[in-house]
Parts: structure tokens; C-alpha cells; sequence
């Protein structure tokens, strides 16, 4: 059995776990304080950080990224397309969303500090609203509307990066930026494995 290592509002985390439940790969999920790991978590990941993969030979593999190229040839290839074309666009696309998930983190961790410093706080979201009007800009140019059950990687990395947004920059609207992200946001709420995932409030 796999297990993997997560916290209940990380989006990098949940990607992974997004991607075990709907690859319907049998995982028991362990969840941590990031703010205060156990001793038995750092001989795991000396970063602290999640997610981090414990595979049945008792292996260990930190960083989303990874654990879903792992899953990738776990599954044969269900994660990524195979022609190389769409592969790259898919790929390119997540690391937007990802980026995305980053800069929330860094804007939410910032505005935690006794002072928080203004010109990061303002360079974070113009990092996310320009890389926002880009996936507006491909969503409109490149792609038909999915239904839920076609969405690829980058369509739950997207999802999931509104969601966070909407939970650590609530007054930004992020999510309601362009009808698309709605829509997605919806189609994805169709799904008992993202609705089970959300992050609490």
C-alpha cells in the first residue's frame, strides 16, 4: 500500500492526491502539521515539506511533480499524453498552475509576518494575475470546453490553484476572473474525489 504524506490545505498535495483517486491507485493518506512536523515526518523529508510518497518497498519520494511522474509509469501513462506535441502543452500549462499554487503560498506566508513587506505582497499577485490572463488567453484560443471526465493534468492542477487562491486571497475573486475558470471550477465540483479534497476554511 502506498502511503502518502499531506496537509489538509496544501495544493500540491492534493494534486497528488487527486491523481491517486482518480487513477483509483490504493493510497492511505497521512496528514501534517506542516508548522509543527513529527520527528518521524522530518527523517522522512528533511524539508518539511508535502507531499511526500512512501511506496509499498518503503521508499520515499517528496514533490508532487515527482510522485505524479511516478504515477505516470505506474499507470502507463495516464497522467500525461503520449504524442509529444500535447504532451508539452499539458506540461506547460501545469507548470502555470503550479506557479500559481507557489505564489499564493508565498503571498499567504508573507502576509503572516509581523511585517509584511508591501512590494512582495504586490509582486505576488502580479505574478498570478498575469499567468491567470495567459491560461484565459490558451483556454480561449487552443482549447473546446471538456467536459469533467476529459479534463487532463492541467485542467486539475487549474482547478486546484483557484480553489487555493479563493481560500488564501479571498478578496482577489481569482477564480471568477473568466467564465472558464467558473465553469471548470464547477465541471471539477462533479467529482466526489475533488469535493472530498477541498481544503477547510
Amino acid at each position: 500500500m502506498h502511503t502518502l504524506f499531506c496537509s489538509l490545505r496544501s495544493p500540491f498535495a492534493r494534486r497528488a492526491r487527486l491523481a491517486f483517486a482518480r487513477l483509483e491507485i490504493g493510497c492511505q493518506e497521512k496528514m501534517i502539521d506542516v508548522f509543527a512536523p513529527t520527528q518521524e515526518f522530518l527523517n522522512i523529508n528533511p524539508l518539511a515539506q508535502v507531499p511526500v510518497l512512501l511506496t509499498p518497498q518503503g521508499h520515499s519520494l517528496p514533490d508532487s511533480s515527482a510522485i505524479l511522474e511516478y504515477l505516470n509509469i505506474l499507470s502507463k501513462d495516464d497522467i500525461w499524453p503520449t504524442e509529444l506535441e500535447k504532451q508539452r502543452a499539458e506540461r506547460e500549462h501545469s507548470v502555470w498552475a503550479v506557479g500559481l499554487m507557489t505564489q499564493t503560498v508565498a503571498h499567504f506566508l508573507e502576509t503572516k509576518k509581523e511585517h509584511p513587506h508591501a512590494a512582495t505582497l504586490a509582486e505576488c499577485v502580479e505574478d498570478i494575475e498575469r499567468t491567470l490572463k495567459r491560461w484565459s488567453e490558451f483556454l480561449a484560443t487552443e482549447r473546446t470546453q471538456p467536459q469533467a471526465r476529459h479534463f487532463t493534468q492541467a485542467d486539475w492542477d487549474l482547478v486546484v490553484a483557484l480553489e487555493y487562491a479563493d481560500l488564501r486571497m479571498p478578496g482577489h475573486g481569482f477564480s471568477k476572473r473568466d467564465p472558464k475558470f467558473t465553469a471548470r471550477l464547477q465541471e471539477a465540483k462533479t467529482f466526489m474525489s475533488f469535493l472530498k479534497s477541498s481544503p477547510p476554511a
